[in-house]
């Protein structure tokens, strides 16, 4: 499955898209699936707008309520034309490194407006 991508349209924003010196920073919600896979979820760079993905600025996903959520690793690949954006599960015990969700996790609950700037 894959995540669903949208223009961020709340009154947060004035705009989703904006440009940062010679770089382009586009904000969109992502909306998870039903079954996470490891490795994390593909974006793609033509999703979001841009030719090449440099950094991914993510976020929190959360539930709508906002009362649930997972801290969010972005991932970039070697060549920017995607990424991987991987929800963190908590650790075992306090102090320990948060780990990625298990496989096919159910996420179909959470979103996340993260950033990603490119070219």
């Amino acid at each position: 499955m894959a995540v669903g991508v949208a223009n961020v349209t709340s009154p947060n924003y004035a705009s989703a898209d904006y440009t940062l010196g010679p770089f382009k920073l586009k904000v969109r919600r992502i909306t998870f699936d039903s079954s996470y896979p490891t490795g994390g979820e593909v974006v793609l760079a033509s999703q979001v707008g841009l030719q090449n993905i440099v950094m991914v600025l993510p976020t929190v996903a959360s539930n709508a309520a906002g009362t649930l959520g997972y801290p969010l690793f972005g991932k970039p690949n070697s060549t920017g034309s995607q990424c991987a954006l991987l929800p963190l599960a908590s650790g075992a015990n306090a102090g320990d490194p948060l780990p990625e969700e298990t496989n096919a996790a159910d996420l179909a609950l959470f979103s996340a407006d993260v950033w990603f700037v490119g070219h």
